[in-house]
């Protein structure tokens, strides 16, 4: 273990390498993943009527549709920031 934070620094690094492009948005398996998981929970919590997990599934969905939504009109969220 590296103990002055390179270890963690590397860590998520490579996490931004692999969920985030070099504009910004979300990569694809990402924004699949999220929207799946969006969809699975709904339909989870509406089956066995837990309001709460089908809201949770809802948000997340959202956030997977939405990034993929961003993504083809060319929307830069968490890109460079240009003054």
């Amino acid at each position: 273990m590296v103990e002055d934070g390179r270890f963690a620094m590397n860590v998520i690094g490579e996490w931004r390498v692999w969920c985030l492009k070099k504009n910004g948005n979300f990569t694809r398996p990402v924004r699949i993943f999220l929207s799946l998981i969006g969809i699975v929970l709904c339909a989870l919590g509406l089956r066995f009527d837990i309001y709460l997990l089908a809201l949770a599934g809802m948000v997340v969905g959202a956030i997977g549709m939405y990034a993929s939504k961003a993504s083809t009109v060319g929307i830069k969220p968490f890109g460079e920031k240009v003054n």
